[in-house]
């Protein structure tokens, strides 16, 4: 009887979601990676891997630039689930807006523009992946990760279920007046606090400085907050990684995200860090004008 793959990662998702840096991190993780293999190929270059006697994980990446992908994903991958027990399916996507930024800096051309547009391009691939997603086993949004937090956030994810490391968390603070982030899992709204921006001493200064910080953080009402919502994800994230959860995305917002959300997220990302998880930190709208 032939022994199974020792593990077998399938990435995928939309063009301009980091599928190239996450099949380098794989291999940095000892992987063994093809890129863009053709889908009709996929089932016999599995076969021949079963057959080897020393079998070292194994990840490819498969995408728009295949046109059978799209045509035969749908009705091909619950066969090879069944046959490759260890496949997983991992699906990366990101915002339009951070795919457009991404292509804009690389200025390469998207599988699917040809002569069109980018933004039609972009459109178009999202809808086509539609019946594809229900098959993925994890989907990251990669929007807000930077490629060092990309790499522990698939670390977490390929070490597998009991093995995994502390969850990886993704700290943003933001304005309300420019929208709520997209790509977040808990948000928490800290527009109940006083606001320094009406204190003439404070409005030109963020929440990076001591402060505004003094002025927000020595609240008895923060004070309240912090410990209630701290105990709170104490007790949430735990649960989140037994669920099999890759990372947790915590959006705190204020009025304009310069001075409350900036100062509360940076106290968050300090308890977390000497907790031992692993935190990114991102003041979205620090910059933005008022």
């Amino acid at each position: 009887m032939k022994s199974p793959l020792k593990s077998l990662v399938l990435i995928t998702g939309l063009s301009g979601s980091g599928k190239s840096t996450a099949l380098r991190i794989l291999e940095d993780n000892g992987f063994y990676c093809i890129d863009n293999l053709p889908f009709e190929l996929l089932e016999t270059y599995l076969q021949k891997e079963l057959k080897k006697r020393k079998k070292v994980p194994l990840g490819v990446d498969m995408d728009a630039r295949n046109a059978d992908f799209f045509r035969q994903a749908e009705r091909v991958l619950p066969s090879l689930k069944k046959r490759f027990p260890t496949l997983r399916v991992l699906y990366l996507k990101a915002s339009e807006e951070a795919i457009l930024r991404r292509f804009s800096q690389t200025r390469r051309r998207h599988p699917l523009s040809k002569h069109g547009s980018l933004v039609k391009a972009v459109r178009q691939e999202k809808k086509r992946f539609e019946k594809i997603l229900p098959f993925a086993d994890a989907v990251i949004d990669t929007s807000p990760l930077t490629v060092h937090s990309l790499k522990v956030t698939l670390e977490h994810w390929i070490a597998g279920p009991g093995k995994r490391a502390k969850l990886p968390l993704s700290l943003i603070s933001f304005g309300y007046r420019h929208g709520i982030p997209a790509q977040a899992d808990l948000v928490f709204d800290l527009r109940f606090l006083p606001n320094p921006y009406f204190q003439p001493s404070l409005k030109a200064l963020d929440g990076n400085h001591r402060k505004v910080q003094d002025f927000v953080l020595n609240r008895a009402e923060t004070r309240v907050f912090f410990k209630k919502t701290k105990d709170f994800l104490d007790f949430l994230i735990p649960r989140y990684v037994k669920e099999g959860k890759s990372y947790l995305t915590i959006a705190l917002g204020c009025t304009g995200g310069k001075h409350r959300s900036v100062a509360l997220a940076n106290r968050f990302k300090d308890y977390f860090t000497r907790k031992g998880l692993w935190v990114s930190l991102e003041h979205r709208d620090l910059r933005k004008k008022t």
